[in-house]
């Protein structure tokens, strides 16, 4: 027999049941609204007011089952200064049921995928239409009447894997998680006719095009149609091999051998000279460029002039700095000059 039985049962022989005493017998389950349980709350008969007060256990869930034993309770007692006229009877344990249901995960996870339905990215013309699912467990939850689901800090998905973080708001109670979903949705990846050879320029008709689901696609593979617009071959593409990116590269606006402009703008005056590129280069590159002039190296960044001719923006053209500082002094020699016959004619 436990201490504390043995020892309530010698002070109940000793003193004997009296007008003050009190029985301490369990129900065998109880439900409670509430997520507190007080003595009273488990109790058969009535208990005085401030044994009765006495908080057995707190924190309880809505559907969540517990037992509470006779021995918790009288230790409880037994440290409140509380057992001196308790008479125990009946059962040894209290079965507990806090008021609510289960959320069944079929259904969060209905209410789930309705609520990303608004979130999936556009569909590109004639693509099949894309859809999310759940791929990660999602918590039993329990709630005390009706609840609904929110996304917290909503936002259009990515293509494949995405964190969500949503919360239940129900029965008085926010129970928060992030579940993992993946966005499945669908582009146009291609495979070459026919072999292209190295600076074949690339377009849409040279491919056989395929909607495939982009969570499947291999990394590296060109995606949609408008990836080959302004492309050429990088590398050799056998027919039949799926076109990648390390396989395709810009078309270059200037080609190795053909006549540019370079041009300085520096403070409203612009020097040009005539140039031939010494390599191929696509809009932004930094190429090397031969000054027509005096027969030098200059690197110069591209750039489109216009639709007839091309221009490369120097970066360091000391020559041509040279000649625009001489420029600027003469620009500034004339306007001397044009002051000085402006005050010997007089007013």
């Amino acid at each position: 027999m436990p201490r504390a039985h043995i020892l309530l049962a010698c002070l109940f022989l000793l003193i004997g049941p009296e007008a003050g005493a009190w029985v301490l017998e369990l129900s065998p389950e109880v439900t409670l609204e509430r997520p507190v349980v007080r003595l009273a709350d488990v109790v058969a008969s009535e208990a005085p007011a401030t044994a009765g007060a006495l908080v057995l256990r707190t924190g309880g869930k809505p559907g969540e089952r517990v037992e509470i034993s006779r021995a918790a309770v009288l230790r409880r007692l037994v440290t409140e200064r509380l057992a001196a006229d308790v008479v125990c009877q009946g059962p040894e344990v209290c079965r507990i049921t806090f008021a609510g249901r289960r959320i069944v995960t079929a259904d969060l996870e209905t209410r789930l995928l309705a609520e990303l339905a608004g979130w999936l990215p556009s569909d590109p013309d004639r693509a099949p239409a894309s859809w999310v699912e759940v791929s990660s467990d999602l918590p039993a939850a329990t709630v005390d009447g009706e609840w609904r689901l929110e996304i917290v800090e909503p936002s259009r998905l990515d293509p494949g894997r995405n964190l969500i973080r949503c919360r239940i708001v129900g029965g008085g109670r926010v129970i928060r998680f992030t579940a993992t979903v993946t966005c499945h949705t669908y582009g146009e990846v291609a495979r070459a006719r026919t072999n292209l050879d190295r600076d074949d320029p690339l377009g849409v008709e040279l491919f056989v095009w395929e909607w495939r689901d982009l969570t499947q696609v291999a990394s590296g593979l060109v995606v949609g149609r408008g990836a080959v617009d302004g492309m050429t071959a990088r590398n050799r593409i056998a027919a039949g091999d799926p076109l990648r990116l390390p396989d395709i590269r810009p078309e270059p606006l200037v080609r190795q051998g053909d006549s540019v402009e370079l041009v300085l703008d520096r403070g409203g005056v612009a020097v040009t000279l005539r140039g031939t590129a010494r390599e191929d280069g696509v809009q932004g590159d930094m190429v090397y460029v031969r000054n027509e002039l005096d027969g030098r190296l200059i690197r110069a960044r591209v750039t489109p002039w216009s639709r007839a001719s091309w221009a490369a923006f120097l970066t360091s053209p000391r020559s041509i700095c040279a000649r625009h500082r001489r420029a600027r002094s003469i620009v500034s020699m004339m306007r001397g000059r044009l002051r000085r016959a402006a005050r010997a004619r007089g007013p």
